[in-house]
């Protein structure tokens, strides 16, 4: 999964990658955080099936980055609570 997420990225860098395995949704790394934010409508996504079949949603304005960042400085925070 790893490796196709890694070609998927690279296809779709502003996008949330989600895998449907046929149960149930899945991702990793950032996308998986990420994937709360859906509901928002605000954020765009792909949905890759096992026979990497894709469904591409799109909305007016895509606020992946705003969320991206929103996430590094919460991690940031985080780490500074740490110490």
């Amino acid at each position: 999964m790893k490796n196709r997420y890694i070609f998927f990225k690279k296809l779709f860098p502003e996008h949330i990658i989600i895998f449907n395995d046929g149960k149930r949704l899945k991702s990793i790394k950032k996308d998986k955080i990420l994937m709360n934010y859906m509901k928002n409508k605000d954020i765009n996504y792909i949905i890759v099936d096992n026979e990497n079949n894709i469904e591409e949603y799109k909305c007016k304005k895509n606020n992946y980055k705003k969320y991206i960042i929103r996430l590094f400085l919460y991690d940031l925070l985080e780490n500074m609570k740490e110490k």
